[in-house]
């Protein structure tokens, strides 16, 4: 085998490098269009912008949505709102409400940005990983646990116009099972879940928008894993979003 001189092996070794830097690039990008990667970009408003801070798990973050950095909810919204408006994602992969769940959001820089974000309107959906098994309580629990997480952004901004929606529905993967569907999700407790978060709203005098009743009976508006809504669902929650802010006036 011929000796390969010293040109040679840095040409190799320059090859390579590129070859590993394409390669990387092509995964992040890959990761991050597809909702896998986890990274966030947050918009910085212009002056006298209304600051949206959208809050929640991964259906916020848009996990599974195809061309996830436009076509996420967050993103959506901010696109429909126009100028005017700065809408931010704050949605954080397998976050829960509740302290003592498995992933706690106020244990991940989003919770943490999204109160120096200290924004106008809170839109906030969670819940649904509070359901899975090792995770759920009980009702009062989760209740004391959702009001806890909505002071810490009126404790910040006391005039923060506060909007809640119910968590989306999710389904069996198979329509003959029963229990738990995909990530340990429980459905019917999603749907308890929801009643709860509407009746905080009835006693707190908070807004209210049901992503859950939106997303009933219509599994369509799902990926296969039927808990993380597709591209079409993320479009139906950031327009009904919008029609419920244009239809209040306050925003």
């Amino acid at each position: 085998m011929k000796k390969l001189n010293k040109k040679q092996i840095l040409t190799l070794a320059i090859v390579a490098v590129v070859l590993i830097v394409v390669g990387a690039t092509a995964v992040l990008v890959g990761t991050y269009v597809t909702g896998w990667s986890g990274f966030h970009f947050y918009a910085k408003p212009e002056a006298n912008d209304i600051k949206i801070a959208c809050v929640g798990d991964s259906i916020t973050y848009g996990f599974g949505v195809t061309d996830y950095g436009n076509k996420n909810y967050p993103k959506q919204l901010d696109t429909l709102l126009g100028d005017g408006y700065c809408v931010n994602n704050y949605g954080h992969s397998g976050a829960t409400v509740q302290e003592k769940g498995d992933q706690p959001y106020y244990e991940y820089g989003e919770y943490k940005a999204s109160l120096e974000f200290d924004a106008d309107i809170l839109i906030l959906m969670m819940g649904t990983n509070d359901t899975k098994p090792y995770n759920w309580v009980d009702a009062d629990t989760f209740k004391a646990e959702y009001l806890k997480l909505i002071s810490k952004y009126t404790e910040k901004n006391p005039d923060i116009r506060v909007i809640l929606c119910t968590p989306a529905t999710s389904y069996m993967v198979d329509e003959n099972e029963e229990g738990l569907t995909s990530f340990d999700i429980c459905p019917d407790r999603c749907d308890e879940i929801a009643s709860i978060v509407r009746d905080i709203c009835d006693e707190n005098g908070f807004e209210l928008v049901d992503i859950n009743t939106l997303t009933k009976n219509n599994p369509s508006l799902f990926v296969d894993d039927m808990v993380h809504p597709n591209q079409d669902g993320a479009t139906h929650i950031a327009k009904s979003i919008y029609e419920y802010l244009m239809s209040t006036q306050q925003a």
